[in-house]
């Protein structure tokens, strides 16, 4: 039988917080993160766009996957939550709400 490891913590003093503080910002210092933080990925926006316009009109899931023509909420909440789908669904998924979906440039860096 495998033992589960209990968590536990423990409340630090002010000298305890400083010190592990200056720790934390030198290993952050040391190590930097090889890539930069960004905004979320396209497919991250369009999720986004999706949701906000489905909370926005007051829909449900399941209210929004009927509207688009799907028998179950499964789909609409992929898309929401940014995972791969097909442009058949998605477009139906943005018709439902007043959408449209379009290619536009995207300025250069």
């Amino acid at each position: 039988m495998v033992e589960k490891f209990k968590r536990t913590s423990r409340t630090l003093n002010a000298e305890q917080k400083q010190e592990f503080d200056a720790i934390r910002n030198t290993a952050q210092a040391e190590f930097p993160p090889s890539v930069p933080a960004q905004g979320p990925s396209a497919k991250g926006r369009i999720a986004l766009t999706i949701r906000a316009a489905r909370m926005a009109q007051g829909l449900t899931l399941e209210q929004l996957a009927s509207r688009s023509g799907f028998a179950s909420v499964d789909t609409v909440r992929d898309v929401e939550y940014g995972s791969d789908a097909k442009m058949s669904d998605l477009t139906a998924i943005a018709a439902a709400l007043g959408l449209s979906v379009e290619l536009v440039s995207s300025p250069s860096s």
